[in-house]
């Protein structure tokens, strides 16, 4: 290997792509089916299953396999490990077995334990070979398609039952799901906080109060619910904040102030001297505190009205001005003439 290959780095997996493919569950699963080498859950090694040198004509005192050439055998092999999923496999060993009833009762040997349990079903297994089902013991259809007898046990129970077999694999709910309760309890419990509508703005979006961050909600949703401390943690608390509601803090930036934009670009510019940029932040503080008296006075005329029922809190507020008429044609929008002033008292 030269050195340009080891300094190549692993492609990233792009955002919104799974590749599932890749995952430790469906790359064990998948060795599992087409029969290959490959390490379990465990570590250990699971040795090569389809591999044809593994099938002995002589696995058996019957001598089942004697009369069907090697290279049938290698190709029913070959056809069950290229099968595309588990279900195909079991479905292809269920059909090749039989179950029958009891043609001849025999007497149960006594041991010390007692009588043995009496027989009570005969299971004929078959190959398919050249299209013809041929009849062969247990043994020599484990032998062929190298599989164990569990499966087997397993198969031949499902057809007792008239079941079909499906792979359950993977299907179980997981012990660290998170139970429905706890999600419903979050979930009431962010949307117990008020919220704030845009304004002025196309798209519509909820904000939060910009004093809260997950982390505090986080924090009063223990106090309100302290049996599930240790149970709801902030990760999961701000994945599903995350994940279930499209919520922002704060407000956005609409009608700025032209003042507090005109000091803050004088802040920031390169060609000002220190001298000047130290009276624009002064004069900008300074704006601010006046900005924040005017609010202070809305908010304290806003709690005297609705405390007080004879006062009456009114705000005057210029909104836009709509230009008419409203046509997305070129020549029309020329010869607009009219504009609407749209003035707000609330």
């Amino acid at each position: 290997m030269s050195s340009d290959d080891e300094c190549i780095s692993p492609l990233k997996r792009k955002k919104g792509v799974s590749n599932s493919d890749k995952y430790k569950r469906n790359i064990i699963k998948q060795a599992k089916i087409e029969g290959k080498k490959h390490t379990n859950w465990i570590g250990k090694i699971v040795a090569t299953k389809n591999d044809p040198s593994l099938i002995l004509k002589e696995c058996c005192s019957k001598k089942c396999l004697k009369d069907i050439q090697q290279e049938k055998l290698e190709n029913t092999m070959k056809m069950f490990y290229e099968m595309h999923s588990k279900n195909e496999q079991d479905l292809h060993l269920q059909r090749t077995i039989e179950i029958k009833e009891i043609t001849r009762k025999r007497k149960r040997i006594e041991t010390e334990e007692g009588k043995e349990k009496p027989k009570s079903k005969s299971v004929q297994y078959f190959l398919i070979v050249d299209g013809q089902r041929i009849q062969v013991c247990k043994k020599a259809f484990i032998n062929v398609y190298n599989i164990s007898n569990k499966k087997i046990r397993r198969l031949v129970d499902l057809l007792e039952n008239n079941i079909t077999p499906v792979d359950m694999r993977g299907k179980n709910i997981s012990a660290n799901t998170m139970p429905y309760e706890y999600c419903q309890k979050i979930h009431e419990h962010i949307l117990s906080f008020p919220t704030k509508d845009t304004h002025y703005t196309t798209r519509l979006k909820n904000y939060l109060n910009p004093k809260l961050n997950v982390k505090t909600m986080h924090t009063m949703f223990l106090e309100k619910y302290p049996e599930l401390e240790g149970k709801i943690k902030y990760q999961y608390y701000w994945e599903y904040f995350k994940n279930n509601f499209s919520l922002s803090f704060g407000a956005p930036v609409k009608d700025a102030c032209s003042k507090c934009e005109e000091l803050n670009t004088k802040i920031m510019s390169k060609d000002l001297n220190d001298v000047a940029k130290r009276v624009a932040a002064a004069e900008l503080l300074v704006h601010k505190r006046r900005s924040k008296k005017f609010y202070n006075n809305i908010k304290k005329t806003i709690e005297i009205s609705q405390q007080n029922k004879k006062v009456l809190g009114l705000c005057f507020d210029f909104m836009a001005v709509v230009d008419l008429p409203k046509i997305p044609v070129q020549e029309v929008y020329y010869y607009r003439q009219l504009s609407v002033n749209t003035f707000g008292i609330h």
